[in-house]
């Protein structure tokens, strides 16, 4: 049986993986609104190409 610190523990761990998955970095694609996670390169349903961010931020 579990006691008071496991299951304490327990929802720690749940509460933590629901705001990592809540706070993950998300992009909208302009062109048709869907919304993709940052490390995608391309919108999965129209097929545009993102910058990356990285690129956008350099001086030149």
């Amino acid at each position: 049986m579990l006691g008071l610190g496991e299951i304490f523990v327990i929802f720690l761990l749940f509460f933590a993986v629901i705001l990592v998955a809540r706070y993950q970095a998300k992009r909208i694609c302009p062109d048709c609104g869907l919304v993709v996670r940052g490390s995608v390169s391309s919108c999965p349903d129209c097929q545009r190409v993102f910058r990356s961010r990285s690129s956008s931020s350099q001086k030149g």
